[in-house]
C-alpha cells in the first residue's frame, strides 16, 4: 500500500472511531453525562450568581437562567460547547479523509454533509435511548461546530502552505 493509501486508511479509521465516540456519548443517559454533581462540589450557587452575568433564554421548551439555576446554565453551555467541539473535530477529520486540501472549492460540502448525516443519526439515536430527548435544534448546533471545524481546517491549510513557502502572512 502506498503512503497515500495508508494515510487515507488511517484518516478513515480515525473518522469512524470518532463517529463511534459520538454515538457512545449520545447513548448515555443525561444523568451519566451530567456535570452538575461536580459543579455542586466545586462552587456554591451564590458564588456562581456573583460571577455570571444575568442571562436568560429559552432552548427546546426550557428556560435557562444564569441567576435562576446557575448549575443548569453552566451545564447547558458545557454540553453545547461539547457539541461544537465533537462535530468540529468530525468535520476536520472528514476534510482530511476526503483529501479536501487539494480541491477545497469542490469538496467543502462533503465534510459538512457527513456532519449533517451523523448529527441527524445522533438525534435519532437519542430518541430511542432511555433518559435522553431528541432535539432537532441540536443538529443546527452540530452543523455550526462542523462549519467552525472546516474553517479551522481551511485556515490551517492556507496559512500552513504560506509558512512552508516562506511567504509572509
Amino acid at each position: 500500500m502506498s503512503n497515500k493509501g495508508r494515510r487515507y486508511m488511517i484518516s478513515l479509521i480515525v473518522v469512524v472511531c470518532w463517529i463511534a465516540f459520538i454515538f457512545i456519548f449520545s447513548s448515555q443517559s443525561y444523568q451519566e453525562q451530567s456535570i452538575q454533581p461536580v459543579l455542586h462540589r466545586l462552587v456554591t450557587e451564590n458564588a456562581l450568581r456573583e460571577v455570571l452575568p444575568d442571562v436568560t433564554f429559552h432552548y427546546h421548551h426550557r428556560l435557562y437562567s444564569s441567576h435562576g439555576d446557575p448549575y443548569l446554565f453552566i451545564e447547558f453551555l458545557f454540553r453545547k460547547g461539547a457539541h461544537l467541539f465533537m462535530y468540529g473535530v468530525l468535520s476536520i477529520g472528514a476534510a482530511i479523509a476526503t483529501n479536501m486540501k487539494n480541491h477545497p472549492a469542490r469538496r467543502w460540502p462533503i465534510p459538512l454533509f457527513i456532519v449533517l448525516m451523523i448529527a441527524s443519526l445522533d438525534e435519532l439515536n437519542q430518541r430511542v435511548s432511555p433518559g435522553r430527548t431528541s432535539n432537532s435544534q441540536d443538529v443546527l448546533v452540530d452543523i455550526t461546530g462542523g462549519c467552525i471545524g472546516l474553517f479551522v481546517y481551511l485556515a490551517g491549510s492556507y496559512f500552513g502552505k504560506r509558512m512552508r513557502r516562506g511567504a509572509s502572512l
